[in-house]
């Protein structure tokens, strides 16, 4: 099976032997920070510290520079100090070779990427072998060189995903239908599909359309949280005025819930709105790799366009940052504040809700989150993996600051099921929530920043 190199690398590990896991107090919160790809709060503790050992200084700049969409910072960075001071990072070195050689295969750099892993196998490994390292970090190094050799030689056979952009600013017409919907030209057929910024992949299609679009698959698939699912490389698709060829798209359909319902004596009716919903949302996806690359997504509610501006902005309302995190399958995040505590909260579309916050989240701090409870009143979620039945509790009476701004909650806060394992976000941030923020919003991902006009901006179409 080929592995896309949008993907992080299968063979990455973690070397027990780091000495991270000997750092305490602050420093050892600044790693947690790191290994749960909270960069916001790892960014924030650094600032405090009035020393810095090298591999905490080489782990903030590499991070800060991916959390910011800046994976080229972050690969000149990790070239200017691993090879010259390697001996500077003694039980680290490799997660942070093997960071540089993921970073290469996402930017496309194969040739690079091959001429350092020469550089580990031939010369590092040899040499620290001679001045005596552990067995078992030993066989940790043998085994990582041995898969990297077989998945660089796969790497190079696959096209890296490429985008051409045309002059101009071509905007996009969407309907709210029940998430952002639009029309996009995929391998040039028109397909209706949802921006979903939740979606960690480029893209998802589904059976039905790929049937329709001829496209062959089942050779190849990938593993994922909702099970394994073919992938293909999509030919090309066209956004506005961006061409983007050699996508990598995942063929998967949402869970259809009826069995489920049906198991759980759901009554007809309700079986019969599951089912508008379930046929609603099974639609394709364009996830967030494919949107980052479009450089600024604008929505405008009010017209219901989306655009891509390329030119100086003129100067938002009021703003916030937004970070990419690290996964195997990527995130975005951004901070806000509820009932005066910071979380981190998950940026995504395709939640059709105002907020939600994770379980095991509220059970850790519950004494700070009162709550009403209905009992007679039952929500059904539908998500990709399935149906959700869940008792009405929600937040009472939260106070939300985003921004810098005291936001009023303009529908209840529940909570999300359980299954959710990543610990970069505490709240999850839906659709409804960013529609209620301005009559236009920037998601840009150049200055890495929310931006919120409360008034429509029509002219940066013009």
């Amino acid at each position: 099976m080929k592995i896309l190199h949008l993907f992080v690398l299968s063979f990455f590990i973690l070397s027990p032997n780091s000495i991270w896991a000997q750092v305490e107090n602050t420093p050892a919160c600044f790693f947690d920070k790191l290994n749960t790809q909270r960069y916001h709060e790892m960014g924030q503790l650094y600032m405090k510290f009035d020393s810095v050992t090298p591999t905490m200084a080489l782990c903030h700049t590499v991070f800060s520079a991916i959390s910011k969409n800046q994976n080229r910072l972050a690969i000149e960075a990790l070239e200017k100090n691993l090879l010259p001071n390697w001996n500077q990072y003694p039980g680290d070195m490799l997660f942070l070779f093997q960071k540089l050689i993921q970073l290469y295969i996402e930017e496309g750099k194969y040739t690079e990427a091959h001429t350092y892993s020469n550089w580990f196998k031939e010369q590092y490994y040899p040499t620290i072998k001679k001045q005596g390292i552990s067995e078992e970090y030993s066989q940790q190094i043998f085994q990582f060189i041995n898969n990297m050799d077989k998945f660089l030689d796969e790497a190079v056979l696959i096209p890296p995903m490429r985008v051409v952009r045309k002059k101009g600013n071509q905007s996009v017409n969407f309907t709210i239908d029940p998430l952002i919907m639009s029309q996009i030209e995929v391998n040039g057929s028109k397909k209706d599909v949802f921006w979903d910024t939740g979606v960690p992949v480029p893209m998802y299609l589904t059976h039905q359309v790929a049937d329709t679009l001829r496209i062959a698959y089942g050779m190849d698939s990938l593993d994922t949280s909702m099970g394994r699912h073919p992938i293909v490389n999509i030919d090309s698709i066209v956004i506005g005025n961006y061409s983007f060829y050699n996508v990598p798209t995942l063929i998967i359909d949402m869970a259809n819930p009826i069995p489920y319902l049906s198991e759980h004596k759901m009554s007809a009716k309700k079986l019969r709105k599951a089912q508008r919903v379930y046929d609603k949302f099974n639609r394709p996806m364009i996830g967030l790799p494919i949107i980052k690359r479009l450089g600024r997504l604008e929505v405008d509610w009010k017209h219901k366009v989306l655009s891509f501006p390329h030119d100086t902005l003129p100067k938002s309302d009021w703003e916030e940052q937004i970070q990419l995190t690290d996964y195997k399958y990527p995130r975005l995040t951004t901070p806000i504040m509820i009932n005066n505590m910071n979380v981190m909260g998950i940026i995504d579309s395709g939640f059709d809700s105002y907020m939600l916050m994770r379980k095991d989240f509220y059970q850790r701090y519950s004494n700070q989150f009162p709550v009403v409870k209905n009992k007679q009143d039952r929500r059904l979620t539908l998500t990709v993996s399935g149906a959700e039945d869940t008792l009405n509790i929600h937040l009472h009476h939260p106070t939300l600051v985003y921004g810098g701004r005291v936001i009023q909650p303009k529908e209840k806060i529940n909570f999300i099921g359980d299954g959710y394992t990543e610990k970069s976000w505490d709240m999850l941030m839906g659709l409804h929530f960013f529609k209620s923020l301005g009559q236009n919003i920037i998601f840009d991902f150049k200055d890495m920043k929310l931006k919120v006009w409360k008034k429509s901006i029509n002219f940066l179409r013009q």
